[in-house]
C-alpha cells in the first residue's frame, strides 16, 4: 500500500500523457487527414499541455496568455518594446526583460505561459499596486 500511495503522490514517478487522435474523420485506414489532426491537437489543447510541462525543474506554468492578450495587457510595462515588433517578438523580449533567466515564463507559438508568481506580479504591476 505505501508504493501505492507514493505513486499516486508522483513520488518517484514520471506522468505520461497518452493521447488518441483520429487520422481522418470517415475511420478509414490508411488515410490521414492533417487539418483533421491540427483541429484536434487545438481542441485538445495539445501544444499549451507540451509547453506547460516543459517548465524549468521546480516551476509550473498555470497561467496561459493568448499573445494579443498578453500584449494588450503587459507590454506597456516595458517601454522597449517597439510597436513594429510582432506579438512573439514582442512577449519574447518583454520576458526576457521581466523574467531574464528565472523561468517564470515562457513563450510558445500561440501563447504565453507563465507561473503564479509570474501572474502576480504582472497584475500587481499593471494595476499600479507595486511599490
Amino acid at each position: 500500500i505505501g508504493s501505492l500511495i507514493a505513486a499516486l503522490r508522483g513520488e518517484g514517478s514520471c506522468p505520461w500523457l497518452v493521447c488518441c487522435l483520429r487520422p481522418n474523420t470517415i475511420g478509414k485506414p490508411g488515410m490521414i487527414s492533417k487539418k483533421e489532426l491540427f483541429l484536434q491537437l487545438q481542441r485538445f489543447r495539445i501544444t499549451d499541455i507540451i509547453n506547460c510541462a516543459q517548465a524549468p525543474e521546480g516551476k509550473l506554468y498555470t497561467t496561459v496568455w493568448p499573445l494579443k492578450a498578453f500584449r494588450q495587457l503587459y507590454t506597456h510595462l516595458a517601454p522597449s518594446i517597439s510597436d513594429s515588433m510582432d506579438h512573439i517578438e514582442a512577449a519574447e523580449a518583454f520576458m526576457k526583460a521581466v523574467c531574464g533567466r528565472s523561468g517564470e515564463g515562457s513563450v510558445g507559438p500561440d501563447c504565453v505561459y507563465g507561473t503564479e508568481a509570474l501572474l502576480r506580479n504582472l497584475e500587481d504591476a499593471r494595476l499600479g499596486t507595486v511599490a
